[in-house]
């Protein structure tokens, strides 16, 4: 047969096929696997033949025992993997496991050649939390409760093969044994099988199985990494738990077994809330025992006249004195320097969130030099303290170089009211120094960026979608949290900003008015951080969100 095209017909329907050298296919893939890349595929599924057939090639041209055969394989499997990140194989062969993502159609029963008393499934105690690995299709089972049960007893995802066509359509079709393929019959039935899944498993779809018993007939158990344990009843009636001993087995007391399922469950939930706790913990930590305090002694502070002596601190009680003379005696106070910077902060906000989001967004893109630029940008948070910032500031080194060369800062003032002019004109003067504040937003930003999958933007540009388009439907709703997220961090960075002349103020001339100008101050934030988050989420409602 050396050299001769070899065809082989299938038992099924009679249909030729054409069977292709593997070292041939090899060279075939590199070829198709640029083309693949162009179309954004992330990934291949390999059916019959590479990864799980294995067979000396007699072919003169492409000559190999199986050895070479598996050798070309699985560097065919990696070429994959590599190029486009994800490989599958339909029932695979245990040679081909190292160079694999995904496991299709996994074993879930012996192969009826041999006598045995009962089926252990080793690879998947051997392979779960390793590579992911599904059941037979669900839709074409025999035995539809008890194959679906076996599922959850080895960990294997559900699959369904579907067809838009009816599944009489299909009776000529290659391999006939699919009979049953009409999504519209299935639809209901898939969504309900996942939900069950995800109910049992979902929690421990990267964790290994650490054991494997008989509880009962026809009663199994499956034990997870972290302590987990699955019980799979195949029999009508439901399983007591009571004391059972079985050859090989053990002695095992099973009382009461659904509510111990229900006490892992909660045990869960328990461990995610802790986890929390455990990185939260150390400012909390922080807060008690270096903030908490001064928090409270400063305002205790702002109802009391604080002097101090040779002897100590005196206290004399004045109760809101400090606030009204704040608040309705002395304008100078606060309100003169409040208004002109809460209109320029206004105006600073927005640029900083705007800026931040274009900066992410190209930062985004895959250039040469991409993470230097990402390090230039997050360079100044870093090095700039705020005293460096105020004395650029003072300087004059904040302000962009065409503002000074064409006098924007007069032409504003001459044409704007003085009450908006000035805090613009403040803006410009410290332009530069501002955008270097936008560091963490551009990482928060980056980060939000790379949480939108690829396979969105894939499917838009596949639809006829322009990056305009794209922008507004996919990139902007998408970051629609970490906009919230930093609008919130600039409110609260521009409130506590070197330049601010709120701040200033705060001083030991005076404790109990410096204290109460701060709680003041406090308030002020707080209202403006809560009207953030109700402009938000009114934007949110009424575009359909629920964020």
């Amino acid at each position: 047969m050396a050299g001769r095209l070899l065809e082989f017909e299938n038992f099924n329907n009679r249909d030729t096929i054409t069977l292709v050298s593997t070292k041939f296919a090899a060279s075939v893939l590199t070829k198709d696997l640029k083309q693949f890349q162009s179309l954004g595929a992330d990934g291949i599924f390999f059916e019959d033949g590479v990864g799980k057939f294995l067979d000396s090639d007699f072919n003169d041209r492409y000559k190999a025992n199986r050895t070479e055969e598996m050798k070309t394989q699985n560097a065919m499997l990696k070429e994959t993997k590599d190029a486009l990140g994800s490989v599958s194989v339909d029932r695979p062969n245990f040679y081909a496991l190292s160079n694999l993502n995904h496991l299709h159609r996994s074993p879930v029963d012996f192969s009826y050649d041999l006598f045995v008393d009962e089926s252990i499934p080793f690879t998947q105690i051997a392979l779960h939390g390793l590579v992911t690995y599904t059941s037979d299709w669900s839709n074409l089972r025999d035995q539809y409760q008890t194959e679906f049960l076996r599922s959850i007893e080895y960990g294997a995802y559900p699959t369904f093969v579907f067809t838009n066509a009816p599944s009489g359509d299909m009776k000529g079709a290659y391999g006939i044994w699919y009979y049953s393929m009409n999504y519209r019959d299935w639809e209901a039935k898939a969504v309900e099988e996942y939900q069950r899944f995800n109910q049992a498993l979902g929690d421990v779809q990267s964790k290994a199985i650490v054991g494997h018993r008989t509880l009962a007939p026809n009663v199994k158990e499956t034990e997870y990494e972290g302590g987990k344990r699955i019980i799979v009843n195949y029999n009508a009636a439901p399983y007591s738990g009571r004391r059972h001993q079985r050859a090989g087995a053990g002695l095992h007391r099973r009382d009461g077994r659904e509510d111990v399922m229900k006490k892992f469950r909660l045990s869960a939930v328990a461990l995610r809330q802790l986890e929390g706790s455990i990185f939260i913990a150390p400012w909390v930590i922080g807060f008690l025992a270096f903030i908490a305090f001064p928090l409270g002694y400063s305002f205790y502070m702002s109802f009391q006249r604080v002097k101090i002596t040779a002897s100590g601190i005196e206290y004399a009680p004045v109760g809101f004195q400090y606030y009204r003379e704040i608040l309705f005696a002395d304008g100078g106070l606060l309100y003169n320097d409040l208004m002109p910077f809460l209109r320029q902060a206004l105006l600073m906000i927005p640029v900083i969130v705007v800026f931040s989001l274009m900066v992410a967004i190209l930062l985004n893109q895959k250039f040469l030099g991409r993470g230097f630029f990402r390090v230039i940008f997050f360079l100044p948070v870093i090095f700039s303290s705020g005293q460096i910032i105020q004395e650029f500031i003072t300087q004059g080194e904040g302000t962009l170089a065409f503002v000074q060369e064409f006098d924007v800062g007069t032409f504003l003032t001459t044409y704007l009211p003085a009450t908006w002019s000035k805090p613009i004109v403040a803006v410009i003067s410290s332009f530069v120094l501002v955008l270097w504040y936008s560091g963490v937003q551009i990482l928060i930003f980056l980060a939000g960026r790379q949480t939108i999958s690829k396979s969105v933007y894939e499917a838009a540009r596949i639809d006829g979608a322009d990056p305009w388009e794209t922008f507004w439907k996919i990139t902007l709703p998408g970051l629609a949290p970490f906009i919230f997220l930093n609008l919130i961090y600039t409110v609260v960075d521009l409130f506590t900003f070197p330049s601010n002349p709120i701040i200033t103020k705060v001083n030991t001339t005076n404790y109990g008015l410096s204290s109460a100008l701060a709680w003041i101050y406090f308030v002020i934030v707080l209202f403006f951080l809560g009207l953030a988050i109700v402009i938000f989420s009114r934007v949110a409602k009424a575009s359909g969100g629920s964020r």
